[in-house]
């Protein structure tokens, strides 16, 4: 950019995207809606240190996908009547707080937001109507009383945040994708209402133990539980109540790294539990399936060796007994 832009997009104090510049970095274009002219739809201005937006953009409310990201803005609701915009990244911003997102009627078709590390403390409802994704990773995040889930969202991340509870996941029935990763999460308890959900990620989180009274998850088919505080299959074992599981990992953990071998973890699972196609980032393959088919074989050869050996020596006993 030359010195003359630069100084087109500074204002006497603060850096803001004016009207002179936004040209700049439009890119893309579609027909209006009656073909007699062409609008703009797409807004990249990643990495410029723009402060603040002018007024100006206002004249370009066709834009469908906006990228701010990695600037220093800390308000947005000049967008909030947008009517085009599907798509708004702000991440690596100076955003402090979500009120621009609570209005009514704002970002009326607003699809996929990302907010990921900015300074947002409190998770509040959001009022977009059509939000699908929503990105507040890397913020502080440590308040979401109030927060009462979404009826839209479809991918939900909130990875190295100060979450402690999976409250934060509840009455979500759109929800398909859970993204908790490195939070402080500690226990596999208290989301409820999330009837779609089918990814879910707790890795590098403190859950310890599965209780044996679960909340539903109906379609659930992958968990990672990677780098956790699992440390024994009975810790594990009330995973597999659910029946739609496909994808369990537990790498890194005490449960995996403690294990004789790999395989003999896999197949002491597979006797527990027969639903799975992947483990720890392993496809589990006829091989699998045979080496756990064998070792309950052997279990039970062994149980009923030490039942029929009991069972004389008591025979015995009593017939010890009897003489006497």
């Amino acid at each position: 950019m030359s010195r003359r832009e630069k100084k087109n997009v500074r204002s006497s104090d603060k850096t803001v995207l004016r009207a002179d510049i936004i040209g700049k970095y439009l890119t893309e274009f579609t027909y209006s809606e009656d073909w007699q002219g062409m609008h703009f739809v797409r807004l990249d201005v990643p990495g410029k240190k723009v402060e603040g937006l002018d007024k100006a953009l206002l004249e370009y409310k066709y834009i469908r996908y906006i990228n701010l990201e990695h600037n220093a803005i800390s308000d947005v609701s000049l967008l909030q009547t947008f009517d085009s915009l599907v798509h708004l990244n702000l991440c690596k911003n100076k955003i402090k707080n979500l009120n621009a997102f609570t209005i009514e009627e704002g970002f009326p078709n607003l699809r996929k937001l990302e907010l990921a590390d900015n300074s947002i403390s409190e998770l509040v409802p959001i009022t977009a109507p059509k939000l699908e994704y929503l990105d507040l990773s890397f913020n502080n995040l440590g308040k979401y009383e109030t927060w009462v889930g979404n009826p839209t969202i479809k991918i939900f991340k909130a990875v190295k945040t100060s979450v402690k509870t999976m409250t934060i996941l509840k009455e979500m029935p759109a929800l398909e994708e859970a993204y908790l990763t490195d939070t402080g999460i500690n226990a596999f308890n208290g989301f409820e209402n999330l009837p779609a959900l089918r990814i879910l990620h707790l890795r590098g989180t403190k859950i310890s133990k599965i209780e044996e009274e679960l909340p539903e998850l109906p379609a659930i088919e992958v968990i990672n539980l990677r780098n956790t505080s699992i440390n024994t299959l009975d810790n594990l074992k009330h995973i597999f109540q659910y029946t739609t599981l496909k994808d369990l990992n537990v790498l890194e953990t005490n449960l995996e790294e403690n294990a004789s071998s790999f395989n003999m973890l896999l197949a002491e699972i597979l006797n527990i539990y027969h639903g799975l196609t992947t483990f720890c980032k392993v496809e589990i393959s006829e091989q699998h399936k045979y080496e756990a088919l064998y070792l309950a074989e052997y279990r039970w050869k062994k149980s009923e060796e030490e039942r029929k050996k009991k069972e004389e020596e008591e025979r015995l006993k009593a017939e010890a007994e009897g003489n006497d």
